[in-house]
Parts: structure tokens; sequence; C-alpha cells
């Protein structure tokens, strides 16, 4: 059994948890300004939620 990464869901990942990142850091801010804390908290576990399956959908199973 080999595995091999779909960049494809690698780089929705990536992004996925930068975005996460940037909005629990707060750098987010500067572009974006939330209706409320309740509003960041919740488009920060969407992305995060959003890296994480995509993480998981990265990886592959080759068949011999």
């Amino acid at each position: 059994m080999k595995l091999t990464i779909n960049l494809k869901w690698a780089l929705i990942s990536a992004i996925s948890f930068f975005v996460a990142w940037a909005i629990i850091t707060e750098r987010a801010d500067q572009v974006v300004h939330f209706a409320g804390e309740l509003n960041a908290m919740a488009c920060f576990l969407l992305s995060a939620v959003m890296g994480v399956m995509s993480a998981g959908a990265s990886f592959e199973k080759l068949s011999k």
C-alpha cells in the first residue's frame, strides 16, 4: 500500500489553515471587519474545519 498526496487538496488545506491563523491572530481585521466576536469565531471554525477536511482528502491510497 502506497500513499500519495493530492496537491490540489493540500493547497486548499494550506490556504484554509492560513486564513484560520490570520483570523485568530487578528491580522484579518486589517482587511475584513467582522460584525462581532462570534462572527470572527464562526469564520475561524469554518476555515479550520475546512483545513482539516481537505487535509484528510489530500491523502490517496494507490492500488497495485
